[in-house]
Protein backbone atom coordinates (compact mmCIF):
# COMPACT_ATOMS: atom_id res chain seq x y z
CA UNK A 1 0.00 0.00 0.00
CA UNK A 2 2.99 2.40 0.83
CA UNK A 3 4.23 1.86 -2.48
CA UNK A 4 1.11 2.85 -3.89
CA UNK A 5 0.51 5.71 -2.06
CA UNK A 6 4.04 7.15 -3.23
CA UNK A 7 3.02 6.66 -6.61
CA UNK A 8 -0.30 8.18 -6.52
CA UNK A 9 1.71 11.21 -4.95
CA UNK A 10 3.39 11.46 -8.16
CA UNK A 11 0.44 11.62 -10.15
CA UNK A 12 -1.30 13.66 -8.22
CA UNK A 13 1.63 16.16 -8.53
CA UNK A 14 2.09 15.85 -12.40
CA UNK A 15 -1.83 17.01 -12.90
CA UNK A 16 -0.98 19.76 -10.78
CA UNK A 17 -3.82 18.76 -7.73
CA UNK A 18 -0.60 19.12 -5.19
CA UNK A 19 1.89 22.19 -5.65
CA UNK A 20 5.57 21.24 -3.73
CA UNK A 21 5.10 20.35 0.09
CA UNK A 22 1.19 21.02 0.01
CA UNK A 23 -1.26 18.58 0.59
CA UNK A 24 -1.17 15.55 2.57
CA UNK A 25 -1.33 11.52 2.27
CA UNK A 26 -1.87 8.57 4.43
CA UNK A 27 -2.62 4.40 5.22
CA UNK A 28 -3.58 2.85 7.93
CA UNK A 29 -1.97 -0.47 8.97
CA UNK A 30 -3.64 -1.48 12.18
CA UNK A 31 -2.63 0.38 14.94
CA UNK A 32 -0.23 3.65 13.45
CA UNK A 33 -0.70 5.19 10.03
CA UNK A 34 1.93 6.22 7.76
CA UNK A 35 1.20 9.63 6.68
CA UNK A 36 3.45 11.94 4.27
CA UNK A 37 6.34 14.09 6.32
CA UNK A 38 5.34 17.98 6.91
CA UNK A 39 7.67 19.56 3.99
CA UNK A 40 7.97 16.88 1.44
CA UNK A 41 6.66 17.03 -1.96
CA UNK A 42 5.18 14.33 -3.26
CA UNK A 43 6.62 14.78 -7.05
CA UNK A 44 9.63 13.21 -5.80
CA UNK A 45 8.46 11.52 -2.74
CA UNK A 46 10.10 7.99 -1.47
CA UNK A 47 9.83 5.77 1.35
CA UNK A 48 11.91 8.25 3.05
CA UNK A 49 8.93 11.17 2.40
CA UNK A 50 6.65 9.49 5.04
CA UNK A 51 6.49 8.38 8.83
CA UNK A 52 4.58 6.57 10.48
CA UNK A 53 2.56 7.35 13.81
CA UNK A 54 0.95 5.93 16.46
CA UNK A 55 -3.18 6.52 15.23
CA UNK A 56 -3.92 6.91 19.02
CA UNK A 57 -1.18 9.12 20.21
CA UNK A 58 -0.07 10.30 17.21
CA UNK A 59 3.66 9.68 18.18
CA UNK A 60 5.48 9.17 15.43
CA UNK A 61 7.54 5.80 15.71
CA UNK A 62 9.73 5.21 12.35
CA UNK A 63 10.53 7.43 10.47
CA UNK A 64 12.73 11.01 10.79
CA UNK A 65 11.67 14.35 10.20
CA UNK A 66 7.81 15.46 11.67
CA UNK A 67 4.78 14.13 10.39
CA UNK A 68 2.31 16.11 8.66
CA UNK A 69 0.59 19.23 10.34
CA UNK A 70 -2.64 17.51 9.55
CA UNK A 71 -2.00 14.25 10.86
CA UNK A 72 -5.18 15.06 13.52
CA UNK A 73 -7.35 15.26 10.40
CA UNK A 74 -6.11 11.72 9.79
CA UNK A 75 -6.21 10.14 12.17
CA UNK A 76 -9.89 11.51 13.15
CA UNK A 77 -10.93 9.87 9.46
CA UNK A 78 -9.72 6.29 10.75
CA UNK A 79 -11.15 6.70 14.51
CA UNK A 80 -14.69 7.20 12.87
CA UNK A 81 -14.56 5.02 9.93
CA UNK A 82 -12.46 1.73 11.01
CA UNK A 83 -13.54 0.53 7.49
CA UNK A 84 -11.48 3.19 5.70
CA UNK A 85 -7.45 2.48 4.41
CA UNK A 86 -6.55 5.91 2.92
CA UNK A 87 -7.48 9.52 3.11
CA UNK A 88 -5.74 12.06 1.05
CA UNK A 89 -5.98 15.84 1.48
CA UNK A 90 -5.25 17.61 -1.95
CA UNK A 91 -5.48 21.27 -3.23
CA UNK A 92 -6.85 21.59 -6.52
CA UNK A 93 -7.32 24.35 -8.25
CA UNK A 94 -10.87 23.20 -9.42
CA UNK A 95 -11.85 21.91 -5.74
CA UNK A 96 -10.14 24.95 -3.85
CA UNK A 97 -12.23 27.66 -6.57
CA UNK A 98 -15.57 25.41 -5.32
CA UNK A 99 -14.70 25.82 -2.12
CA UNK A 100 -15.56 29.40 -1.43
CA UNK A 101 -19.35 28.80 -3.32
CA UNK A 102 -20.76 27.52 0.05
CA UNK A 103 -22.93 25.07 -1.54
CA UNK A 104 -22.87 21.35 -1.45
CA UNK A 105 -21.59 19.55 -4.88
CA UNK A 106 -24.20 17.65 -5.99
CA UNK A 107 -24.37 14.75 -8.56
CA UNK A 108 -25.00 15.44 -12.33
CA UNK A 109 -23.07 12.43 -13.37
CA UNK A 110 -22.96 8.77 -13.35
CA UNK A 111 -19.86 8.10 -11.87
CA UNK A 112 -20.36 11.06 -9.17
CA UNK A 113 -23.02 8.31 -7.37
CA UNK A 114 -21.51 4.82 -8.51
CA UNK A 115 -17.99 6.32 -7.06
CA UNK A 116 -18.26 8.71 -4.61
CA UNK A 117 -21.55 7.78 -3.24
CA UNK A 118 -23.24 10.83 -2.55
CA UNK A 119 -23.21 14.69 -1.86
CA UNK A 120 -19.79 16.44 -1.22
CA UNK A 121 -20.57 18.98 1.30
CA UNK A 122 -18.41 22.15 1.84
CA UNK A 123 -17.45 22.42 5.48
CA UNK A 124 -17.08 26.08 6.98
CA UNK A 125 -13.70 27.06 7.26
CA UNK A 126 -11.71 26.37 10.94
CA UNK A 127 -7.49 26.57 10.78
CA UNK A 128 -6.07 23.97 8.98
CA UNK A 129 -4.18 21.50 11.42
CA UNK A 130 -6.24 22.68 13.85
CA UNK A 131 -8.17 20.23 16.30
CA UNK A 132 -11.49 22.06 14.96
CA UNK A 133 -10.62 21.06 11.69
CA UNK A 134 -10.26 17.39 12.82
CA UNK A 135 -13.28 17.52 14.60
CA UNK A 136 -15.74 18.85 11.66
CA UNK A 137 -13.67 16.35 9.07
CA UNK A 138 -14.61 13.36 11.53
CA UNK A 139 -18.31 14.06 11.95
CA UNK A 140 -19.10 15.03 8.18
CA UNK A 141 -17.42 11.38 7.50
CA UNK A 142 -20.26 9.72 9.55
CA UNK A 143 -22.37 10.37 5.91
CA UNK A 144 -20.11 11.33 3.21
CA UNK A 145 -16.71 9.99 1.57
CA UNK A 146 -15.51 13.17 0.22
CA UNK A 147 -15.48 16.55 2.16
CA UNK A 148 -14.60 20.09 0.41
CA UNK A 149 -12.36 22.25 3.03
CA UNK A 150 -13.70 25.78 2.32
CA UNK A 151 -10.81 28.26 1.54
CA UNK A 152 -8.24 25.20 1.90
CA UNK A 153 -9.01 22.10 -0.21
CA UNK A 154 -10.39 18.45 -0.51
CA UNK A 155 -10.25 15.56 1.51
CA UNK A 156 -11.42 11.96 0.64
CA UNK A 157 -11.04 8.40 2.00
CA UNK A 158 -11.33 5.08 0.50
CA UNK A 159 -11.03 1.58 1.20
CA UNK A 160 -8.02 1.12 -0.39
CA UNK A 161 -5.47 4.22 -2.22
CA UNK A 162 -7.10 3.54 -5.77
CA UNK A 163 -10.25 4.18 -4.03
CA UNK A 164 -9.34 7.41 -2.57
CA UNK A 165 -7.31 8.15 -5.73
CA UNK A 166 -10.20 8.18 -8.06
CA UNK A 167 -12.69 9.74 -5.82
CA UNK A 168 -10.09 12.80 -5.84
CA UNK A 169 -9.74 13.05 -9.47
CA UNK A 170 -13.42 12.22 -10.16
CA UNK A 171 -14.50 15.29 -7.33
CA UNK A 172 -11.25 17.27 -9.50
CA UNK A 173 -13.09 16.42 -12.82
CA UNK A 174 -16.80 17.05 -11.89
CA UNK A 175 -16.59 20.68 -11.04
CA UNK A 176 -14.44 21.62 -13.67
CA UNK A 177 -17.11 19.76 -15.66
CA UNK A 178 -19.77 22.43 -13.91
CA UNK A 179 -17.91 25.53 -15.05
CA UNK A 180 -17.62 24.33 -18.24
CA UNK A 181 -21.42 23.79 -17.79
CA UNK A 182 -22.47 27.56 -16.77
CA UNK A 183 -21.10 28.50 -20.28
CA UNK A 184 -23.81 26.49 -21.76
CA UNK A 185 -26.85 27.87 -19.67
CA UNK A 186 -25.83 25.51 -16.29
CA UNK A 187 -26.01 22.56 -14.90
CA UNK A 188 -28.90 19.59 -14.95
CA UNK A 189 -29.08 17.70 -11.87
CA UNK A 190 -29.72 14.37 -11.66
CA UNK A 191 -32.97 13.31 -9.38
CA UNK A 192 -32.75 11.49 -6.13
CA UNK A 193 -34.76 8.88 -7.73
CA UNK A 194 -32.40 8.43 -10.63
CA UNK A 195 -29.61 8.76 -7.85
CA UNK A 196 -31.03 5.45 -6.31
CA UNK A 197 -32.02 3.62 -9.48
CA UNK A 198 -28.01 3.60 -10.43
CA UNK A 199 -26.74 3.32 -7.19
CA UNK A 200 -28.63 -0.07 -6.53
CA UNK A 201 -28.03 -0.99 -9.80
CA UNK A 202 -26.27 -4.24 -10.35
CA UNK A 203 -23.30 -1.91 -12.76
CA UNK A 204 -23.24 0.67 -10.13
CA UNK A 205 -22.25 -2.15 -7.37
CA UNK A 206 -19.22 -3.88 -10.35
CA UNK A 207 -18.03 -0.33 -10.71
CA UNK A 208 -17.73 0.03 -7.31
CA UNK A 209 -15.94 -2.74 -6.89
CA UNK A 210 -13.90 -2.35 -10.18
CA UNK A 211 -11.97 1.15 -8.50
CA UNK A 212 -11.51 -1.00 -5.14
CA UNK A 213 -10.02 -3.73 -7.05
CA UNK A 214 -8.37 -2.57 -9.77
CA UNK A 215 -5.24 -4.58 -9.35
Amino acid sequence: MLKDLIAAGKKLAAKGIVVGPGGNLSIRTGKTIIIKKSGACMEDGTGASYMEVELNSRKAVCGAGKPSCETPMHTACYKTRPEIKCVMHTHGPYALGYSMQNKPLKSFFPDHTTVIGSDVPVLSFEYPSSEELAAKVAKALKKYNAVILQNHGLLTIGENVDEAYYRTLLIESIIKAAFIAKAFGGVKLLSPKRIAVMDGSDEGAYRKEMVKKRR
